[in-house]
């Protein structure tokens, strides 16, 4: 049996939040944990995953269930974004070096936890498209972890210095529909909005690359602005931080302060989470992964097609 003792095989390192739990939830947590003994294959989950994918699911015991089993089978097969977590490794590293990814420490105006993701190098040269998937899911488990459970998260992503260039290096297309199914069927979170800035000439190509992968729902969450006056109009000043006019502070600071973070408490956290992924061997019954998700030959073979 797995230890799920240590803090580093709980999706929230400080432990659950103090908040106002739905007053079904322990009977929803009670359906969820009997789902779970008939599904040999998945990994010992403790009560605060299941929070947080009830949470997620807005307590709809069948989407979190596909989530569960979403989440975990894919992260078991798609060991090129899911595994060498350690955050001491060259590409992760790399990755730290040339981005920033910023909490912002002010919600939006609806209560939705904002998150900022801007490039600090331009060179595309230094750029590993696989690297930067594998740190943006870090990113995001972390931010799971930090935030907890979140009212919502809106994300920012700002492409100044983004060149076709960096695009040319964004292959295999396989990696791209990955990243996004993840996104859409299997992360723990109430993504509320995406806003693109600075655009620049980029973005008709940019789209052009992901609009074949994004599903109606999230297609309409995405938000293009071409300079930050009209990203000002849908989030306002006091939540931005000073390089964009607003009042949250300087992002280096912030970015500085959460890497800090990251990389002093986080680092056996993500190591050992790596042992959460489904046994294969044990699965009864066929994956709608694969057979579903994926297609009827049921893998990823097929995602490898450009």
């Amino acid at each position: 049996m797995k230890d799920l003792s240590k803090k580093s095989r709980q999706p929230f390192l400080h432990g659950l939040p103090q908040v106002d739990l739905p007053k079904s939830r322990q009977d929803n947590m009670e359906h969820v944990r009997s789902w779970l003994d008939f599904q040999p294959h998945l990994p010992e989950l403790t009560d605060e995953h299941l929070h947080l994918y009830l949470h997620a699911c807005y307590d709809n015991l069948e989407k979190t269930k596909q989530m569960i089993e979403s989440c975990y089978t894919f992260r078991t097969l798609t060991p090129e974004l899911f595994s060498n977590r350690d955050l001491l490794e060259q590409g992760l590293q790399g990755i730290l070096d040339i981005c920033e990814l910023v909490l912002l420490p002010q919600p939006s105006p609806e209560g939705y936890d904002v998150v900022l993701f801007r490039f600090t190098s331009y060179e595309s040269s230094r750029f590993v498209f696989l690297d930067g998937l594998r740190a943006l899911f870090v990113a995001i488990d972390f931010y799971l972890s930090e935030y907890r459970l979140g009212k919502g998260l809106v994300i920012v992503f700002d492409i100044k210095g983004l060149s076709f260039a960096h695009l040319a290096k964004a292959y295999p297309i396989s990696m791209i529909k990955k990243a996004f199914f993840y996104v859409q069927e299997c992360m723990p979170l109430r993504l509320k909005g995406i806003h693109i800035v600075n655009t620049g000439t980029i973005i008709e190509r940019l789209m052009a690359l992901i609009k074949p992968f994004i599903n109606n729902e999230l297609g309409e969450m995405i938000h293009i602005h071409a300079t930050v006056d009209s990203l000002t109009e849908q989030l306002p000043v006091d939540v931005l931080p000073e390089e964009y006019g607003g009042k949250a502070g300087s992002t280096t600071d912030i970015y500085n302060e959460l890497k800090n973070t990251l990389l002093t408490q986080y680092v056996d956290w993500f190591i050992e989470e790596e042992g959460l992924r489904t046994d294969e061997s044990k699965r009864v019954g066929k994956s709608a992964v694969k057979d579903t998700l994926f297609g009827v030959e049921g893998s990823f073979r097929k995602l490898d097609i450009d």
